[in-house]
């Protein structure tokens, strides 16, 4: 069942103007692969994957605020085509057939959204003087007041049950959301304190299950979107970006929030998944040039000294970019998919051997099957043992069974022993099936370089949920109040120091349990490459899959920072959680090497002494 948001014009200056300029108050079709939204005065729907727009009116004064019938058969939006004022009204999904619900002079009706059922619509109506809250049959007739408060209310959303409507309102002084019964406004609760100063904060929409509410506020400094349980708890950031955030909707299946932004330049559509990941822009993409889309991406990466990261020796300054730079170019590239792909394609040749790496990584991450000839190429003849390693895990990544003696050729032959070992875990990948999709890419696109390095010695460690090797999702936070959480961030399936460790562990088990330690180990690559380091043991402990660095990216970590091998790593990191769900202690290798043993963390936990500083420590 459906749970519609509706929303108003950001300020009051742009409802009073012919056209709204950019992209905005989206909701999605009912099988959720289209948006219908406001876009320079008309109401437009625009295909999700493609992001092809079709215009549905054509008038010379504003069209807006549009919502998508559950049947899918019809659009309510408002509009002052008719006279100065905003009046309701309603058209068939092609933009005909368009009838007028509402005409009372002097008088505001906006921001329309159908009940559940369609057979109701709420709506905005400045009849009261100011703006309230009204509901009405969605042939317009049956007109019923919900609110008249002397504040503003705004943005009513239904419940999925279509009992209960949420809106905001500054009826504290500050702007709150609020719930209330949809039959006659009774009922009425505060969801939230939080003094949002009201700029552009206008919605709040309510999850499919009814169990969430999506609003905008500002009271961090700028807008940002923001989920709350129905009944006001839980409150959490879903944006994080300096831009301006608003207009969010839900998809029907609950896996997507569609919203507006600005962190383009110019306010366009983007659509995320609850959990923040999957972030991805759907309109404004056809104004670059799909033959320049990302140039300016790798021109960081190009720009960059990357090459006192390359050799084994690591690094010694815990402040070093070189992982932030390389994990933000691909993020990025990501993010613009199919538009950035000839961009890639390109960059195989070029000089730069890092730009190159970077290119073969995102054709791996997106699953580009076209890439395939080209990587072939990139494996047999790449001059750089880095590069050849990655497109052959790129080969498997795509799927692309026609590598198969190529890659048994690099597993037999190639210059490189980790060349040779990559193509045998491509080959692996590729019987399997083990390809990239959408989990991998939505963990990319999802990173949010305001988390990075959250994590502080003596606060709280920021919970996370990861699966293990076998699917299963373990939460830190379940571990409060119950036990000491060790968390061990290790390389890969190649690494002999973390072969070691896993060893120690398994030596070690009956005396982590008995000193009541939960350990976990994590790896920043993807279940198929997890799993290669786990090698079918039946181990005490989870081995956690940190896809993209998710978290690594957030405690300190570094993921991408330096070459072990033939890859590009993160730092070998021990965090250790206490039971109270503080963070004790947090190290950080400077090298492949540089970390205490499983001996060594047992025992600062035992003694209670937090301080290890290896021997052979990198300055």
């Amino acid at each position: 069942m459906k749970s519609q948001s509706i929303f108003v014009l950001a300020v009051l200056a742009v409802v009073n103007v012919p056209g709204y300029a950019g992209d905005a108050h989206s909701n999605f079709s009912p099988d959720d692969s289209r948006l219908v939204c406001m876009s320079d005065g008309e109401i437009k729907i625009v295909e999700i994957e493609s992001g092809k727009v079709m215009n549905l009116t054509n008038s010379p004064t504003a069209d807006m605020c549009p919502d998508w019938s559950n049947d899918g058969a019809r659009i309510v939006f408002d509009s002052m085509r008719s006279d100065p004022d905003r009046d309701l009204y309603m058209m068939a999904i092609d933009g005909t057939d368009v009838r007028r619900l509402t005409n009372k002079p002097g008088q505001e009706d906006k921001c329309p959204a159908f009940s559940p059922d369609d057979s109701a619509i709420t709506y905005i109506c400045t009849a009261n003087g100011d703006m309230d809250i009204f509901v009405m049959n969605s042939d317009g007739t049956g007109v019923k007041n919900l609110t008249n408060d002397p504040g503003s209310d705004r943005c009513p959303s239904w419940t999925p049950d279509g009992k209960r409507i949420t809106f905001m309102s500054d009826r504290t002084g500050f702007f709150e959301v609020y719930i209330m019964d949809a039959g006659d406004g009774g009922h009425l609760k505060q969801l939230t304190d939080l003094k949002i100063k009201g700029s552009n904060c206008w919605v709040a929409a309510v999850s499919p299950d009814g169990k969430e509410v999506c609003f905008v506020g500002d009271f961090e400094g700028n807008n940002e979107l923001y989920v709350i349980d129905i009944d006001g708890k839980n409150l959490r950031n879903l944006t994080r970006h300096e831009a301006s955030d608003q207009w969010p909707a839900w998809s029907h299946d609950g896996q997507w929030i569609a919203f507006s932004s600005t962190r383009s330049g110019e306010e366009r559509l983007y659509v995320v998944r609850p959990d923040s990941s999957g972030l991805r822009q759907v309109t404004g993409m056809q104004e670059k040039s799909s033959s320049s889309a990302g140039h300016e991406i790798l021109e960081r990466v190009r720009e960059h000294n990357f090459e006192k990261n390359s050799g084994y020796e690591g690094v010694g300054d815990l402040s070093d970019d070189a992982w932030r730079v390389r994990t933000l170019a691909i993020r990025d590239l990501v993010h613009l998919g199919s538009a950035a792909v000839p961009t890639l394609m390109d960059g195989l040749d070029d000089e730069n051997r890092h730009v190159r790496h970077v290119c073969v990584t995102v054709l791996g991450i997106l699953g580009v099957g076209e890439a395939g000839e080209d990587l072939l190429e990139v494996l047999s003849r790449d001059s750089d043992p880095i590069v050849r390693g990655q497109a052959a895990q790129a080969l498997g990544q795509i799927g692309y069974m026609e590598a198969v003696s190529a890659l048994e050729k690099a597993a037999e032959k190639d210059a490189s022993e980790d060349v040779r070992h990559r193509a045998e875990l491509a080959i692996g990948r590729l019987k399997e099936g083990a390809t990239s999709g959408q989990e991998l890419i939505d963990a990319w696109a999802g990173l949010d370089d305001k988390t990075f390095r959250q994590l502080k010695v003596g606060e709280p460690a920021p919970d996370f949920e990861l699966k293990d090797t076998s699917g299963k999702t373990w939460r830190l936070s379940d571990f409060r109040n119950e036990k000491t959480v060790v968390l061990i961030w290790i390389f890969a399936d190649w690494c002999p120091v973390c072969h070691n460790e896993f060893h120690d562990l398994i030596r070690m088990e009956e005396e982590f349990k008995k000193s009541s330690v939960a350990v976990f180990t994590i790896e920043c690559h993807d279940r198929y490459r997890c799993n290669a380091m786990v090698g079918g043991r039946d181990l005490w402990w989870p081995h956690l899959v940190d896809v993209a660095g998710t978290v690594g990216t957030k405690y300190g970590v570094d993921p991408m920072e330096f070459i072990v091998h033939d890859e590009w790593i993160n730092r070998p990191s021990t965090i250790i959680v206490d039971v109270g769900g503080v963070v004790r202690f947090a190290y950080y290798g400077t090298y492949w090497g540089d970390r205490p043993s499983i001996k060594q963390t047992l025992e600062l936990i035992k003694t209670n002494r937090y301080f290890f500083r290896h021997p052979e420590r990198r300055e």
